[in-house]
């Protein structure tokens, strides 16, 4: 999947790589534009960015544009525009592999506005422009309709900018031949929009459409790769190894983007849930391998989901999806890289990271790494626990080599306060504890938050812990009994009133300000979060809560400025 998101990726930037005098060759692709771009109609992108205002900075402030706007383009405003309907954009691709600017110079494509007239949309443009610098409508000699796009002070010679006024819309040319301005030649805009669409912006790629060389780029980079790894002599065997399994897992990416037939990526706004998110989806042909694979997709589940609770002030759940074989084969290599590398490191180390790497071996045969991180509270005496967990297959073994290694001499000089071994058992886990080293200031409020200075540590069969708070054999129970619960890949949580009574436990200050920014609502919010899942086909979303994160920039500036 990540070779087939930077290729999009790629394409979608091209053409702003391309800066050339010389417009692109007429480039013809079966089924239509390889590429196509759909923004959302004027008037709803103007209401979604007031409610973004609104729930960011307050209603109040949402309804300040209006006055922007006023003040900007007069009393007619968007006249000119057709707010009703989207704004379209398709580009296409040259028949050759894309490796540098030169070759990206060769993309061209077009923009389709939506307006209510010529006259009208030219007097809007002349509004919206700075009045010293218009944007100019050159008639072009001996086309008629035909006009180039240009400035006072503009580049005249950087991409050409064609225009023609066709079927209620300006049809915008980028790099494109003056022909391919014709309005026989002008896709219709309505052909290019996908019905119902919710979203803000959408970028859809049809790989079915690109051009073949495009397609024989990426074979052939997987055998230059591997054509590579002798020139890494002493290296070569160790990393050929690990660049041998990434080419075969990017092979099989490549493989799946022959087997796509669509791809997309969009930005959404969710007004009920006060988040945005980008979001992408991979539609694969039916009665392929691609297509069954994603059929047989389990959802995403943390073994620590149920760490995250309600009395979480903030926390997260994170999960690493490792059950691709070519993925498993990539880690392991790592991990044998490890093991020959281990003998530089000081030789009281050394035993410590052999078991690390032992256990990781062994936990990267599962389907998944998981961690877990809860900060909960505030119990009746208004302090907070913290709990830490990450699985690990069989953690004893790296137990007793930390023990040993505790005694050296250099480690107990570097570390400076001492780790105290075996200072409780929980669920016949043996627990060990070291006071925080930290400045005194910093100790006095981590004092204060958690009620005590000192972490506890544990080391379980299939996981190790971390618990810092009064309330920590209790939060220790809690995660060894852990059960496994659906969740996101990432889920970084935070509940508005108790982040701001932990905020404030520390800070009277810096509490005030987040209490004031971020409200007394006392339920738990996805602050960001990552899904990914299967079936029909393959979707991710990576969402931002608009409450938490803008407001938190906001607090934060306002303490560097009021201190």
């Amino acid at each position: 999947m990540r070779t087939r998101m930077i290729l999009s990726a790629a394409l979608l930037v091209g053409l702003a790589l391309g800066a050339s005098a010389a417009p692109a060759p007429v480039i013809k692709s079966a089924g239509g534009p390889p590429v196509i771009l759909q923004i959302a109609p004027g008037q709803k992108l103007l209401e979604n960015v007031k409610k973004i205002v609104g729930i960011v900075a307050g209603e109040g402030f949402g309804g300040l544009i209006d006055g922007q706007i006023q003040g900007k383009l007069g009393e007619k405003g968007f006249a000119g525009l057709d707010m009703t309907k989207p704004i379209v954009g398709y580009l296409y691709l040259p028949n050759k592999a894309l490796k540098g600017p030169d070759d990206f110079k060769e993309i061209y494509g077009f923009i389709a506005i939506p307006v209510t007239g010529e006259n009208e949309f030219k007097d809007f443009v002349s509004r919206l422009g700075p009045p010293d610098d218009p944007l100019n409508f050159k008639p072009i000699e001996g086309n008629k309709g035909l006009y180039a796009l240009e400035t006072n002070g503009g580049d005249h010679d950087a991409i050409p900018v064609r225009a023609r006024f066709h079927d209620g819309h300006l049809y915008v040319g980028l790099n494109a031949k003056d022909e391919l301005l014709d309005a026989k030649n002008l896709l219709p805009a309505k052909n290019l929009t996908k019905p119902g669409e919710t979203g803000l912006v959408l970028a859809r790629i049809f790989t079915d459409r690109f051009p073949e060389a495009i397609a024989q780029q990426q074979a052939e980079q997987f055998e230059e790769l591997e054509q590579q790894i002798p020139n890494l002599g002493a290296w070569s065997g160790i990393a050929g190894n690990i660049l041998k399994s990434y080419s075969a897992l990017a092979k099989k990416s490549s493989a799946q983007l022959k087997d796509t037939e669509e791809t997309g990526f969009r930005l959404a706004f969710d007004e009920k849930a006060a988040e945005i998110a980008i979001e992408s989806y991979a539609m694969p042909k039916k009665g392929t391998d691609y297509a069954k694979e994603l059929a047989a997709m389990k959802p995403t589940a943390n073994r620590f989901a149920s760490l995250i609770s309600d009395t979480t002030a903030a926390g997260g759940l994170l999960q690493l999806p490792i059950a691709t074989p070519e993925l498993k084969d990539i880690l392991g290599k790592l991990v044998e890289a490890g093991q020959k590398g281990k003998e530089d490191a000081p030789e009281h180390m050394r035993p410590v990271i052999d078991e690390l790497l032992k256990g990781l071996g062994r936990t990267i045969k599962g389907d998944s790494i998981d961690f877990a991180l809860a900060v909960n509270g505030p119990n009746k005496e208004g302090k907070f626990t913290m709990v830490a967990a990450v699985n690990f297959d069989d953690a004893s073994g790296l137990e007793k080599a930390i023990k040993v290694m505790a005694k050296n001499k250099e480690f107990k000089e570097k570390i400076g306060h001492e780790i105290k071994f075996d200072v409780d058992k929980v669920e016949g886990i043996n627990v060990h504890s070291r006071q925080m080293d930290t400045q005194e200031q910093a100790a006095e409020i981590f004092a204060v938050i958690f009620g005590t200075k000192d972490v506890h540590y544990a080391f379980g069969p299939k996981g190790i812990y971390i618990v810092i708070g009064m309330d920590w054999k209790d939060a220790l129970k809690s995660a060894l009994a852990a059960k496994a619960g659906p969740s996101k890949v990432l889920d970084l949580v935070a509940n508005p009133k108790r982040l701001g009574d932990l905020i404030k436990a520390g800070n009277e200050q810096a509490g005030g300000v987040a209490a004031q920014l971020l409200g007394s609502e006392d339920k738990r919010v996805t602050v960001m979060g990552l899904t990914y899942e299967g079936g029909e086909m393959l979707k991710s979303r990576m969402s931002i809560s608009l409450k938490i994160i803008p407001k938190a920039a906001i607090g934060f500036f306002t303490l560097r400025m009021g201190g």
